[in-house]
């Protein structure tokens, strides 16, 4: 069985945000790192959306409907209905700008 690799919110937010510190670290990251298998939770991808929901909310949607789908990471989640229930309303609601 291959190692994973735990995703924190802040390599994605990194990998996302074009203008964090980070950006460029964490593309190069995801490119040495891509044919790896990856683990984080439901609690985590909710971090992420918090903190790019401003400028970056649709690319956080996508990012964990893509992360949803993938075969190469395992999200670990509070409870199914919770996490797609919560999903579900930060995808509708609009941000308070």
């Amino acid at each position: 069985m291959q190692e994973k690799i735990f995703i924190d919110p802040s390599f994605v937010i990194a990998l996302i945000d074009i203008n964090n510190s980070d950006h460029q670290q964490a593309i190069e990251f995801a490119v040495k790192f891509k044919e790896y298998y990856f683990i984080t939770t439901d609690i985590i991808l909710f971090e992420i959306t918090k903190n790019l929901s401003y400028k970056y909310k649709l690319k956080a949607i996508q990012f964990i409907e893509k992360a949803i789908n993938l075969k190469t990471v395992d999200i670990v989640r509070s409870t199914p209905k919770l996490f797609e229930k919560s999903f579900a309303m930060y995808k509708e609601n609009k941000d308070k700008n």
